[in-house]
């Protein structure tokens, strides 16, 4: 049997059977029709086992040629420009070491000043608490040195040999910070004052009344900022601190 196809090349050979309109017009149509193959896919290889894909080499190519662009593109600091910003680090590190040091030191005394006004509060409470007298009494040494005692079983003042409930050493941990009067000639509530600590102990009753007042004065050692911790008549403690003004 004869098919269209068989005569595509050679338009005028129509077969016996095709003697419509119609199939001479299918006959012209699928003659005018072009098959071409289909392409290979880019980047593939053809070999005996069909066509295999090989992008590797080409992304390879691609990130290297990437690579290379931004190496190109970036630039370095050049000695000058380093040695001009290690300059400024440096003149900066400078002026912010004496200053930072100085701040250190009046935090410090700051510490060490609500220290001793929680050591005192503690003092007057546990006396409350107990109904035995308890106080405060300094080593003498320097920097801020004191201890938190309650009284022997003969109501004896003896700081040597009370027994002691807190010793606060604070040398090693706040050095610059020491008892020192800074100045001062009058105290918060304008009396005069000579020592930066009480010669005596503060000691407080079984009421958490004080047997005597007393003031202990701390500051820096070079002096920029003092405190004042007071202990008033009635056993209130309360912290001041230096001003131009005064006590406040």
């Amino acid at each position: 049997m004869y098919g269209p196809f068989k005569y595509r090349q050679n338009i005028d050979a129509w077969p016996a059977w095709a003697n419509s309109r119609i199939d001479i017009k299918l006959l012209k149509l699928l003659n005018n029709i072009k098959f071409r193959p289909r392409p290979p896919p880019r980047n593939e290889d053809c070999n005996d086992k069909g066509w295999r894909i090989v992008i590797v080499a080409a992304k390879n190519q691609k990130k290297q040629q990437a690579r290379g662009g931004l190496l190109r593109n970036e630039g370095g600091l050049s000695l000058m420009e380093v040695m001009v910003a290690t300059g400024m680090i440096m003149i900066l590190a400078g002026i912010a070491a004496p200053q930072y040091s100085q701040i250190a030191r009046q935090m410090r005394a700051s510490a060490a000043a609500s220290q001793l006004l929680g050591n005192l509060a503690y003092a007057r409470a546990q006396s409350i608490r107990t109904g035995v007298r308890h106080y405060v009494s300094t080593t003498g040494e320097a920097g801020v040195s004191y201890r938190v005692q309650r009284v022997g079983t003969n109501n004896m003042i003896v700081p040597e040999e009370d027994p002691v409930l807190r010793a606060i050493d604070l040398r090693e941990s706040m050095p610059g910070v020491e008892f020192d009067l800074n100045g001062a000639e009058t105290g918060p509530y304008g009396n005069a004052v000579e020592v930066a600590a009480p010669a005596a102990p503060i000691v407080f009753t079984a009421r958490g009344m004080p047997l005597d007042t007393g003031a202990y004065y701390v500051r820096t050692s070079e002096g920029s900022v003092a405190y004042a911790v007071s202990v008033t008549g009635a056993g209130r403690a309360r912290l001041w601190r230096q001003t131009e003004a005064g006590w406040q």
